[in-house]
């Protein structure tokens, strides 16, 4: 068994807000995750899309940061799944509609989807359907793999 790491983030931004607000979430404790590989946090963060963040400047940019450790069966497919999405554009359709409730057309990814993305690469597939409504305290409080 593989130990992976996501990190859990909440934000000073209006959208942090936002987010933490959409329905079946509220009053929720994350906004944003991101996947830890060694000193950077791989994570989806509009406008930029997929990208391999410094881990000083992720933290940099929340106030609230809780690091989860997870038992997977092959880590090394969901580092090539990672490398091979690194760059697509950021979800911004795809956040619109989580207020809503709708899936909403986009071509990128959200923090979330790259996050139990990257876990079911992994092998460890924790949601049924879509991951495109699942957001970042749902995720945290899905204790499926967990190790501490």
């Amino acid at each position: 068994m593989d130990e992976v790491r996501v990190v859990y983030a909440r934000g000073r931004s209006p959208a942090s807000h936002l987010i933490r607000l959409f329905p079946d979430s509220a009053p929720a404790r994350w906004s944003h995750a991101g996947v830890v590989i060694g000193d950077h946090v791989f994570e989806a963060r509009f406008p930029h899309g997929a990208v391999m963040t410094p881990r000083e400047k992720f933290n940099e940019r929340y106030t609230e940061i809780e690091e989860v450790v997870f038992g997977v069966p092959d880590s090394g497919q969901g580092m090539l799944w990672l490398m091979n999405v690194l760059g697509r554009p950021y979800a911004t359709g795809t956040v619109i509609g989580m207020a809503f409730g709708l899936r909403m057309s986009n071509k990128g990814d959200h923090c979330i989807e790259i996050v139990e993305n990257f876990l079911a690469e992994c092998g460890l597939r924790r949601w049924r359907g879509d991951l495109h409504l699942i957001k970042p305290n749902a995720s945290y409080h899905n204790t499926a793999g967990v190790l501490r």
